[in-house]
């Protein structure tokens, strides 16, 4: 990935990358739990706004 993408990405939205990590993983999981759990798909809908908001 492009250095100066990132950093027009980071300006323009406000990322906190400890978050976005946690995002990451919880996206992982829900992979992982999609067979046994599609409602956890919910919770990534709603989740994910929260932790990386439009400024």
């Amino acid at each position: 990935m492009p250095h100066n993408q990132l950093s027009i990405a980071s300006h323009r939205y406000r990322v906190s990358w400890p978050a976005l990590a946690l995002v990451s993983a919880t996206f992982s999981a829900l992979i992982l739990l999609h067979v046994t759990a599609p409602q956890a798909w919910v919770l990534a809908l709603i989740l994910v706004p929260l932790a990386v908001a439009p400024e």
